[in-house]
């Protein structure tokens, strides 16, 4: 009849304004922001390990003291030459809390998949993200990853050439030097450990051809 007919039609319009609106407040959210971070606020859910949200200012993060200390404890171990494990190890024997375990402890209602049903340990995955990450410096780098839109929560990884990285916006735990130091030793790793999985794939293949040769 008349009425399904008209309401046929209505519908999807509807639906279809509604998904319009949805979009448009979606892409000011994004644009409002990346203006934010572009001028250098915080906007996460949780400062990162060795910080702690200004109570002042939520958008300005302010050194946390204790974790603080094992951050530049962290930093020194690699520098002595400790792997990523043996840092894990090292805290873990020296008691100290994992991130995420810290951040709960601390009142924070903090979740990470990497935590465990076990009894909480550090994990070089752990160590290496402390290692690797630029925001000890005092530079600000947000927008590492984006969703892929309004409708999903999914998000995707940005290009690292397209992060907002804004210099000086809140103290350094870890020196510019030290940080590139570190990064260079990673560097270096990374190079030996390709030479190593090349040299494993070489022994291979001699030892193949000696079998075919005798």
């Amino acid at each position: 009849d008349k009425a399904s007919s008209d309401n046929d039609i209505v519908v999807p319009f509807k639906n279809l304004i509604n998904d319009a609106y949805c979009r448009d407040i979606s892409m000011k959210i994004r644009s409002h922001l990346d203006v934010k971070r572009k001028d250098g606020q915080f906007i996460g859910n949780f400062a990162m390990y060795g910080y702690e949200k200004d109570p002042d200012d939520k958008n300005h993060l302010v050194i946390d003291k204790y974790a603080a200390e094992v951050v530049q404890m962290i930093f020194d171990l690699r520098l002595e030459g400790c792997s990523a494990l043996r840092i894990a190890q090292r805290l873990d024997e020296l008691g100290i809390q994992p991130p995420y375990e810290y951040k709960r402890k601390c009142g924070l209602n903090f979740n990470s998949g990497f935590r465990s049903t076990d009894k909480a340990r550090w994990r070089a995955e752990s160590v290496n993200r402390i290692l690797t990450d630029e925001m000890y410096t005092g530079k600000m780098v947000q927008g590492k990853t984006k969703k892929v839109n309004y409708k999903v929560k999914k998000s995707i990884p940005v290009d690292k050439n397209d992060w907002i990285v804004v210099d000086d916006t809140h103290d350094a735990i870890i020196s510019k030097e030290k940080f590139e130091a570190v990064q260079k030793l990673g560097a270096i790793d990374a190079v030996r450990a390709a030479a190593t999985e090349a040299n494993r794939g070489l022994n291979v293949i001699l030892d193949v051809a000696e079998m075919h040769a005798g």
